[in-house]
């Protein structure tokens, strides 16, 4: 349970962060949220295609 809390507490902490990206790199805010939409992404994405990688670790 605290594995999951974690995983998705470290996606979500750099929002605070996206007004910062959008002018230290000059990109739109739409650009900027990609960062975190495209780990969210991979994340739904290796979930269901890994669903018992880790049934044999305890």
């Amino acid at each position: 349970m605290f594995a999951g809390y974690a995983t998705f507490s470290l996606l979500y902490c750099v929002q605070p962060l996206l007004p910062e990206f959008t002018g230290a790199f000059g990109v739109s805010p739409a650009v900027s949220v990609l960062s975190v939409s495209v780990s969210t992404a991979s994340l739904g994405v290796a979930i269901f295609s890994f669903p018992k990688a880790g049934a044999g670790t305890g």
